[in-house]
């Protein structure tokens, strides 16, 4: 209707009235139905290749070399995955990596004759490959909009979806990935000393408060045991971590951090500012209150 509307005064115009200007409009509105469905697999079409070459990246032998302390390679094509992905497509991966860490292993052939333990090269390079692909959900959880999460969220446990399980951990890597690399590797070490690391601190730490506060937090948690050397296995729970230690650092960087140009009378960041203090201020206690600006 929508296209008839826009379409007759043109037909008007042109002095097409009615059975023939009917027929052009008919005519026309299947165009572009038609051309609107070819545009619509189009962009379907470049979402999945833009997924696909990235996760290719991601995995890849230069950008999975270093993976710890922080995966710094994977970070750029893990968030352009990420951005792309639906929240089925970020758990059904999930799902698929986490089982191919506790499940594969190399062949028997790749045993020391001798001792019948695991080759050292076999190891090193098995675990690597099952760690690139623990890393690899990590960054991309981390990176996934909040929208996606919540859609998981919804999908996946509230509604019991077939992955409940991967969503909580899911939901564990994202906040590792968050606290300790984001934030705790990334933002804090270099000090909150602009409006800009401030506001992105304050997501992230927002990010943390939701799933902290999620009713089924003790689920929340990630264990792997299909590494062959078993140090290098995974354990992670919400249990090793404090939400609210992370506002605290963040009210201790407003106070501390935040350069003088930015809280000065006049400056044009002190709306955002005291939004973002009010946002810190209901997060902590009285005892961490921020009371300048």
């Amino acid at each position: 209707m929508k296209t008839v509307a826009t379409i007759l005064p043109l037909l008007l115009a042109l002095g097409l009235t009615g059975c023939g200007a009917i027929k052009a409009t008919e005519e026309m509105g299947g165009k572009v139905d038609q051309t609107n469905s070819q545009v619509t697999k189009t962009n379907e079409a470049v979402r999945k290749q833009k997924m696909m070459i990235s996760l290719e990246e991601i995995l890849s032998d230069e950008n999975s070399l270093v993976l710890e302390p922080v995966p710094l390679g994977m970070f750029a094509y893990g968030k352009t995955f990420a951005e792309a992905a639906t929240a089925q497509e970020i758990v059904d991966l999930a799902y698929l990596y986490f089982k191919e860490i506790d499940s594969i292993r190399p062949p028997d052939s790749e045993r020391d004759p001798v001792t019948g333990e695991w080759k050292p090269e076999t190891v090193a390079k098995f675990d690597h490959d099952k760690l690139k692909k623990f890393y690899a959900i990590m960054v991309i959880s981390g990176f996934a909009p909040q929208s996606t999460i919540n859609q998981m969220v919804g999908d996946q446990i509230f509604d019991g979806g077939r992955h409940e399980e991967t969503a909580y951990k899911v939901l564990m890597l994202r906040y590792t990935f968050i606290s300790a690399i984001l934030l705790g590797e990334s933002l804090f070490p270099t000090g909150l000393t602009n409006v800009g690391k401030m506001q992105y601190a304050v997501d992230y730490a927002n990010y943390l408060s939701f799933i902290e506060g999620l009713s089924f937090g003790q689920k929340i948690a990630v264990k792997t045991n299909g590494m062959l050397n078993p140090d290098n296995n995974k354990e992670l729970s919400l249990s090793m971590f404090n939400t609210q230690d992370v506002w605290e650092r963040i009210a201790l960087g407003f106070e501390t951090e935040l350069e003088a140009k930015y809280t000065s009378k006049g400056s044009k960041h002190l709306p955002t500012l005291q939004v973002l203090r009010a946002k810190i201020n209901r997060k902590v206690g009285s005892k961490h209150q921020i009371r300048k600006l």
